[in-house]
């Protein structure tokens, strides 16, 4: 009976156990330019910068106005188009924001004094003249359990709704985030690809742009001030490479030095790149290949 406890708890502990996997891919798009940490388009006004990596992949952008004058965006002529599909950037939400305030009044009924050049608590008659002595109840509450005054306290909330504006104005060296959809969120399977692949058994996968599994594009569309003539950029990516990673290999350990020079240890991807994005998955019992 023992052994057979020890042997189901065997078995159990196994089938707990989850193998991590990285699914990642690489984009291409022949409009951009690479600088530091993004990827960049850039025309006479503005530059729009990207940064892709991050779990299903970041297809927002960041409009930076490098001119001298106020740029406007227009949301409503602006989308994100996947495989052919077109997303709105102008969506018309309206969002509630609570506001909510607190604060007391503390009233005073009473008048410091002195007798005997000690501090004692006269109260206060009508006309504003002392009237009597106060005890020491009164005069010290904190100590005797006596108050000298009368609080009030007072709570209000209210609730502010705004709604989303369809062109987005960004003033001069300034920029503005957008950022509503993700790339894509559903592992790519392929017959020529491992799904749980080891070390030496990982092989990515090449596409061009005219058989890439997914392509993806940013159509922003925005105005100068003094021009009422609409300007459109379009950035078209497509997915040139996937490859599944086991844990083992997509992560890495890395030590640094804190601010007091103490050893920390961290976990990096060893395939962090601005064009690239990842999805994470586990084998549970599943017994699939590809």
């Amino acid at each position: 009976m023992k052994h057979l406890f020890l042997s189901l708890f065997v078995v159990l502990a196994l089938s707990s156990c989850k193998s991590t996997f990285f699914q990642v891919a690489t984009t291409q798009c022949d409009n951009l330019k690479s600088e530091q940490n993004a990827l960049f388009f850039e025309d006479a006004n503005c530059k729009v910068y990207y940064n892709l990596w991050s779990e299903g992949g970041n297809a927002g952008f960041l409009f930076h106005n490098k001119s001298d004058l106020t740029i406007y965006v227009n949301l409503a002529e602006s989308f994100f188009v996947k495989n052919g599909i077109a997303y709105d950037y102008s969506l018309n939400r309206t969002f509630a924001k609570s506001v909510s305030q607190s604060f007391s009044n503390q009233q005073s009924v009473s008048a410091w004094g002195f007798k005997n050049g000690l501090p004692v608590l006269n109260s206060v008659s009508e006309d504003g003249k002392a009237s009597k002595i106060a005890d020491l109840s009164v005069l010290m509450p904190g100590l005797f359990g006596g108050t000298d005054a009368k609080e009030k306290s007072t709570a209000t909330s209210s609730q502010v709704t705004y709604s989303e504006e369809p062109i987005v104005a960004i003033p001069p060296h300034t920029a503005k985030y957008f950022s509503e959809y993700s790339i894509y969120e559903t592992l790519y399977r392929d017959c020529n690809l491992l799904l749980y692949p080891s070390k030496k058994q990982v092989r990515p996968l090449k596409f061009t742009s005219a058989n890439s599994p997914v392509t993806f594009s940013n159509i922003i569309t925005y105005s100068m001030r003094n021009s009422g003539d609409d300007i459109q950029i379009k950035n078209d990516f497509y997915i040139s490479e996937i490859k599944n990673l086991p844990k083992k290999v997509a992560i890495k350990k890395v030590f640094r030095r804190d601010c007091d020079n103490r050893e920390i240890k961290e976990w990096h991807f060893t395939d962090a790149a601005v064009n690239k994005f990842y999805l994470r998955y586990s084998k549970d019992g599943d017994d699939s290949k590809y």
